[in-house]
Parts: structure tokens; C-alpha cells; sequence
């Protein structure tokens, strides 16, 4: 088989099974999450629009507090290294950060 055709193949089924796995990510958050009951509501979709449908969902919501959790995780990033070092390397973290303290 020529290797461009192996490589269309491939993505193509990358893509198939990442669909799927969203499909199936969305039936199991329809069963239980009850924000989320509308998910696959054709509707719902028809008569607000794509951002009303998110909004009725609760997606918008969830994504702003989200996106704000990650600025205020960017802020303050020691709290944020200071758990990888002692988890990764505690002897060096300990010659570092005790005498600081």
C-alpha cells in the first residue's frame, strides 16, 4: 500500500475514533450530569443558536471559571513548582527552600 494512502488512513481513523470518543464522553455526561441533559437536543439548538445552546447547557459558564482558575494558577506559579519539586526531587528542594524559609 502506498505510504500516503497508509497516512490518510491513519488520520482518518484518529479522527473516527476521537468523534467517537467525544459521542460517548456526551451520552455518559447526558446520563449524569443533569445540566447537561440537552446536550443532543436538536431544538434547543434551532431555536437559541450555538451560544444560547452552550449557555442552557451551562458550558459558557463552566469555560469562564475555568479560564479564570487558570489565570489565577498563572499567577501565582511558586505554588505550582513548589509541589513538582517536592514530589520530584525533594532532597534538592530541601537545600533550596528550607533556608529560604
Amino acid at each position: 500500500m502506498n505510504l500516503a494512502v497508509l497516512k490518510i488512513l491513519l488520520w482518518m481513523s484518529v479522527i473516527v475514533g476521537m468523534t467517537g470518543v467525544l459521542l460517548l464522553a456526551g451520552i455518559i455526561l447526558t446520563k449524569v450530569d443533569p445540566r447537561m441533559a440537552g446536550l443532543f437536543d436538536t431544538e434547543r439548538f434551532k431555536n437559541f443558536g450555538l451560544l444560547g445552546w452552550a449557555s442552557r447547557l451551562g458550558i459558557a459558564e463552566r469555560i469562564v471559571y475555568w479560564m479564570a482558575a487558570y489565570n489565577v494558577f498563572e499567577m501565582y506559579p511558586f505554588w505550582r513548582w513548589t509541589w513538582a519539586c517536592w514530589l520530584l526531587l525533594p532532597n534538592y528542594c530541601a537545600r533550596i527552600w528550607i533556608p529560604l524559609a
